[in-house]
C-alpha cells in the first residue's frame, strides 16, 4: 500500500491502518466492517465531546446506539452465516472468525466509553440543568408515591410474567425488545413440591416491558424529574411475583437478524415478496445478548444456551441497555 494512502486514511488523529498485529497494514484493502465500526467511532466522539452542547450530545449517543443495532442486524449476522463455511481469507487479511473476534473488541471499547460518558457525565450535568433520572432508591416519599400509581394503573394490567418449567418453554424473545429476567423459587403446595422433586424448584420467569410504555415517567409535578419504566418495575417486582426481589432482577435484550435476502428475479410478484420477507425478520437468528452488568454468570449463560448462541455474543453493559433510547429526553 502507498505511503500516500497510508497518510490519506485517518480516524481521530490518527492512522486507522494502525492495528496491533498490522493486519491492514499488510493486506491490501481496508475491510468494509471495521471501516463502518471507525465511522461509528467518529459519531460517539461527537457525544464524547464536552465542547458540544449537552442535548446535541446525548443525540449523537442515541444515533450510535441505533447504528450499532443496525450494524449488528445487518453486518454481524452475514458474517455468522459464513462461520460454518470453509475459512478464507479475505483480500483484507482477516477470516470471518478473525474479523468477529476484532469486532467485538472494537464494539465493547465503544460501548465502554459510551456508558462511562452517559453515567459520569452526561446524566450528572442533566440533573444539575434540572432534569433528573433517578433510581426508586433516590426518589423522594411523595414522587414514589406518584411513581407506584403510575406503575400500578398504567404499566401493572399490561405485564405478563411467562415461567419456563417443563410444561413451557423458552418463550420467544422480540428482537429490540427490553426485557427482565428473574430466577425465583415459588411457594409450593406439600404435594407439588413431591412431583417436582427429582426436577428442581426455581424457575426462570421472563418478564417483556412493552415498547409503547414509556421509557421515562415523570415523578414530580413541578420539577423534571423521572424514573425509567424498567427501575420502577423491579422495585415493584412483588406485586407480580411475591417471591422475587428488586436484586434478582436483571435486564437482557437481544438483537436478531435483519438480513433481507431478495432476489428480484425470481420474485413474481415484488411487493408479495417483500411483505414475506419483513415477517420472517422478527423470527431471525440471535446476533447479540447485551445483559446487564449485575447478571449472575449462569444466568447469562443460561440465556446464551437458551437462544442458542456462544459466549461471545453475550455484551454486558454497565448502564442503561439500549442507551439509544436516551434522546427521548430531548423532546420532554
Amino acid at each position: 500500500m502507498s505511503t500516500a494512502l497510508k497518510q490519506l486514511i485517518k480516524v481521530d488523529g490518527r492512522s486507522a491502518l494502525d492495528t496491533s498485529d498490522n493486519r491492514m497494514v499488510e493486506a491490501p484493502f481496508i475491510n468494509r466492517d471495521l471501516s463502518l465500526l471507525e465511522f461509528f467511532r467518529r459519531v460517539l466522539n461527537e457525544g464524547l465531546d464536552t465542547s458540544q452542547p449537552l442535548l446535541e450530545r446525548l443525540k449523537f449517543h442515541a444515533i450510535f446506539s441505533t447504528n450499532v443495532d443496525e450494524f449488528f442486524m445487518i453486518r454481524v449476522s452475514a458474517l455468522k452465516e459464513k462461520l460454518g463455511q470453509r475459512v478464507e481469507v479475505s483480500p483484507d487479511g482477516y477470516s470471518s472468525p478473525e474479523l468477529m473476534i476484532k469486532i467485538r473488541e472494537m464494539v465493547e471499547e465503544m460501548l465502554l466509553a459510551q456508558m462511562d460518558s452517559l453515567t459520569k457525565d452526561i446524566l450528572p450535568a442533566l440533573s444539575k440543568n434540572g432534569v433528573a433520572i433517578k433510581t426508586y432508591e433516590q426518589l423522594s416519599k411523595s414522587e414514589k408515591s406518584v411513581g407506584d400509581k403510575y406503575f400500578a394503573e398504567k404499566i401493572f394490567p399490561i405485564l405478563t410474567a411467562q415461567a419456563v418449567d417443563p410444561t413451557h418453554p423458552f418463550p420467544y424473545i422480540t428482537g429490540g425488545s427490553l426485557n427482565v429476567g428473574v430466577v425465583i423459587k415459588p411457594r409450593l403446595s406439600r404435594r407439588v413440591a413431591r412431583a417436582m422433586k427429582n426436577i428442581g424448584d426455581e424457575f426462570f420467569v421472563r418478564l417483556k416491558i412493552p415498547s409503547f410504555v414509556p421509557r421515562f415517567i415523570e415523578v414530580a409535578e413541578n420539577s423534571a424529574s423521572f424514573i425509567m419504566v424498567e427501575d420502577l418495575i423491579t422495585a415493584n417486582i412483588k406485586r407480580l411475583m411475591p417471591e422475587a426481589t428488586p436484586q434478582s432482577c436483571h435486564l437482557f435484550r437481544i438483537t436478531r437478524d435483519g438480513d433481507i435476502d431478495l432476489r428480484e428475479n425470481e420474485a413474481d410478484d415484488l411487493l408479495e415478496t417483500m411483505e414475506e420477507n419483513l415477517k420472517q425478520r422478527r423470527y431471525g437468528d440471535v446476533a447479540r445478548l447485551e445483559v446487564s452488568h449485575d447478571m449472575p454468570r449462569n444466568m447469562a449463560e443460561y440465556l446464551a444456551t437458551s437462544l442458542e448462541i456462544g459466549g461471545d455474543e453475550v455484551y454486558r453493559i454497565n448502564g442503561p441497555i439500549n442507551a439509544g433510547d436516551f434522546w427521548q429526553i430531548v423532546n420532554l
